[in-house]
């Protein structure tokens, strides 16, 4: 104890207390601090900037069509003529979107997602840095296959074909893209 006392004697009181005096009293701590603290308004303006933007800009493809003054009833009209206001396609009737995805990934091992209370719908998609164009025609074809299995009328090879032929497109697009840069 006398130790203690006589090191706290000799360095002028508690030896925490005048630690934390130079911490607090470092000009490197206090500008971080104050980059710190300015960085939250500019967070909240980009957030609010952000925002604006993205209200202002057109929300479908006939309103983006059509211009942002268009009439609502212009905008229904032009996504009834261009077929937007139909579904993409209709998950056959009987057929419970978890079990369908459950058989794909008990009998084909490929992963597809349910719709997260968006709907009877399923999700096909492959992102990350293994992701390769052609994981999703697998999914597309084990989801299709699935379908069969479990007694639903499809033609697989449609839409194999139809994904190949926007994969096919969107390639050439670009490599176009890349010979003229």
């Amino acid at each position: 104890m006398a130790l203690v006392q006589q090191v706290q004697h000799q360095t002028g009181g508690s030896g925490a207390r005048d630690s934390a005096r130079r911490i607090t009293g470092s000009p490197v701590l206090r500008t971080v601090g104050r980059r710190l603290l300015a960085a939250i308004p500019v967070l909240i303006g980009v957030t609010l900037l952000t925002f604006t933007i993205m209200s202002a800009l057109p929300n479908t493809t006939a309103q983006a069509i059509l211009g942002l003054n268009a009439s609502p009833g212009a905008v229904a009209a032009l996504n009834h003529t261009l077929g937007l206001d139909q579904p993409f396609a209709d998950f056959p009737a009987g057929l419970d979107q978890a079990a369908v995805c459950g058989h794909v990934r008990a009998r084909y091992d490929v992963m597809i997602s349910d719709s997260e209370g968006a709907g009877n719908l399923v999700r096909i998609g492959h992102m990350g840095p293994t992701a390769s164009a052609l994981h999703p025609i697998v999914g597309l074809a084990a989801l299709g296959r699935s379908l069969a299995d479990l007694g639903a009328e499809v033609r697989i090879g449609d839409g194999i074909e139809a994904a190949l032929s926007v994969l096919a497109e969107s390639r050439g697009l670009a490599e176009s893209r890349r010979t003229q840069a």
